[in-house]
């Protein structure tokens, strides 16, 4: 696994520092969103639809933006929450197939070790997309309550190498990350943060042998509920299997990430929200990096607060 180096400042560490560890099959370990950050189901994104994208139909990335209430909908019933609002996609596809816009196309996997948001830049993220679709206080009243980021992961075809393997939470301490702070070039919310995972030999690896289209697996990248226990991420990342067969095309997905909110909210909040520029399909896009720095790691980067409901199913 591609673990980082721990950085400061604006130094940009030049090698990643690949460790060798125990990946376990979670297929019969029972593992559910809350508890581990990551669960594998059925059913989020239409297989048919699946299959479309793979043909490479460059419409097909306004079709899935055009399921996304389908998407939402499956989602909100599967957690039992109020809403679910999928604000982007991304795919990644094997080379020699139809290419889509460039913001969309994610290329090879990803092998760094990371999670998308740290535990304060999912708010962010939320006010964001919504600052637009939503009251002032409507918006306060959603962040106030439990809300979360919750990314669809699902594979184009039969996943047979370069899998996605996730640390389990309850093995993931707040020395374990760094911030990346990224500062871009847009008027609203120009700060960026998300996390690098650095190397903890109690990190429990975890992966779903051989995914199939119509299977997904939820990765949970922020959650705003402190109760003990409960999973606020899970850093994840790309590997190579020990048995790879090298001359195997790239891995192909799709990935849908949605906010996901859990209490009362405002009549119509949300409404009328659809991605921003740059984002799914969208032409343009503004968010160009311009500088970016290492925040100092933290052993109380997140602390247990507020009991909120930890849901077993799964």
């Amino acid at each position: 696994f591609g673990y980082g180096f721990e950085a400061s400042g604006e130094q940009s560490p030049a090698f990643r520092d690949w460790r060798e560890m125990t990946v376990h099959d979670g297929r019969r370990e029972g593992h559910t969103l809350d508890r581990s950050g990551f669960q594998l189901t059925q059913g989020m994104v239409d297989h048919e639809l699946i299959g479309r994208i793979r043909a490479g139909e460059r419409r097909n990335h306004q079709e899935l933006m055009e399921n996304y209430s389908a998407i939402e909908e499956r989602l909100c019933g599967f957690l039992g929450a109020t809403r679910v609002i999928a604000f982007d996609h991304v795919l990644r596809r094997g080379p020699g197939l139809p290419k889509f816009p460039k913001d969309t196309e994610a290329g090879a996997p990803l092998y760094q070790v990371h999670n998308d948001y740290t535990v304060k830049s999912g708010y962010v993220r939320a006010r964001m997309h919504l600052a637009n679709h939503s009251s002032e206080a409507g918006l306060e009243q959603a962040l106030s309550q439990r809300f979360a980021i919750v990314n669809i992961w699902t594979p184009l075809t039969t996943v047979r190498n370069d899998p996605l393997g996730m640390v389990e939470w309850r093995t993931t301490a707040p020395l374990d990350v760094q911030t990346r702070s990224d500062r871009v070039r847009a008027e609203r919310f120009p700060v960026r943060e998300t996390y690098r995972g650095l190397h903890n030999e109690a990190h429990r690896w975890v992966y779903f042998p051989e995914m199939q289209p119509s299977e997904c697996l939820l990765l949970k990248t922020f959650d705003s509920c402190r109760a003990s226990g409960m999973a606020q991420f899970a850093l994840h990342g790309a590997f190579k299997l020990a048995e790879q067969e090298e001359e195997l095309p790239p891995r192909e997905s799709v990935e849908v990430r949605c906010l996901v909110f859990w209490g009362e909210l405002e009549p119509g909040f949300g409404n009328g929200f659809v991605p921003p520029r740059g984002q799914s399909g969208q032409p343009g896009g503004t968010d160009v990096v311009q500088s970016t720095r290492w925040l100092a790691r933290n052993e109380n980067e997140w602390s247990v607060g507020e009991h909120c409901p930890i849901d077993e199913r799964g």
